[in-house]
């Protein structure tokens, strides 16, 4: 559980301010030494600027899912794009 927040001063729109709470423990895969992928578990996560609220889930594949909706690589590209 806890609060999360940045804030890019150059981009503004490009920050974040949520609060999180695990509803199931995070299951983390570290067996590549590179790169850690969580597994498993799920989040409540509440955006504090709109109080709306998001679940998220780590499937045992690496996959996150938003609402049930997959978190895509185009997903990650536009947030580059936008505040990269």
């Amino acid at each position: 559980n806890g609060r999360l927040a940045y804030a890019d001063l150059d981009k503004p729109g490009c920050g974040f301010d949520l609060t999180f709470v695990t509803e199931e423990s995070l299951l983390v895969d570290d067996s590549d030494s590179d790169s850690e992928t969580t597994v498993g578990g799920r989040l409540t996560v509440t955006a504090n600027n709109s109080g709306v609220t998001y679940d998220v889930a780590f499937t045992n594949v690496g996959d996150i899912l938003v609402d049930g909706q997959e978190l895509t690589d185009a997903h990650h590209q536009e947030v580059r794009n936008n505040c990269g």
